[in-house]
């Protein structure tokens, strides 16, 4: 297993400079929103949060689009990253949520046409996620996904 190591940096907050207008766009915004009224949170779970933008997708990335590339935000209020993952022309949608990690490996497995991540806690435990029927998923080790929230649980399963 071999791939890249990223931490997410950026802030999502205020719109500022180093936010670009794809990944501020009003389709982003539904994805997010959809995903706070989800688990009942508010926007500012996400605007003063860290969130960075990747390929995902198998083959080399698109860099002439960067609309194409997929955000991956860090949730305030519990530390899981979301993801708003763009699929057919560029549209974004819900991709699914990882446990809290500090950092994130892009390995070169595929599943279903997305790269296997793995998720580095503070502690050093790595946890592997899936990409499965439309969503990354955790598996393995499941075990950490009891220690979130009833509404982050449901939204895992």
């Amino acid at each position: 297993m071999s791939g890249n190591t990223y931490t997410p940096k950026r802030t999502f907050a205020d719109f500022d400079a180093q936010t670009r207008d794809f990944e501020k766009s009003d389709d982003v915004l539904d994805v997010i929103t959809g995903i706070m009224t989800e688990l009942g949170d508010n926007i500012g779970a996400y605007i003063g949060g860290k969130f960075i933008a990747l390929w995902l997708r198998e083959g080399e990335a698109q860099i002439e689009d960067q609309s194409d590339l997929d955000l991956l935000f860090v949730n305030q209020v519990d530390q899981f990253i979301d993801f708003v993952l763009r699929q057919r022309a560029g549209l974004p949608a819900d991709g699914g949520s990882l446990t809290p990690a500090v950092t994130l490996k892009l390995t070169d497995d595929i599943v279903e046409g997305y790269r296997v991540i793995i998720g580095v806690a503070e502690d050093g435990t790595e946890t592997r996620y899936e990409f499965v029927g439309g969503r990354y998923v955790e598996i393995d080790p499941a075990p950490l996904t009891l220690r979130s929230s009833s509404a982050r649980r449901k939204r895992m399963s």
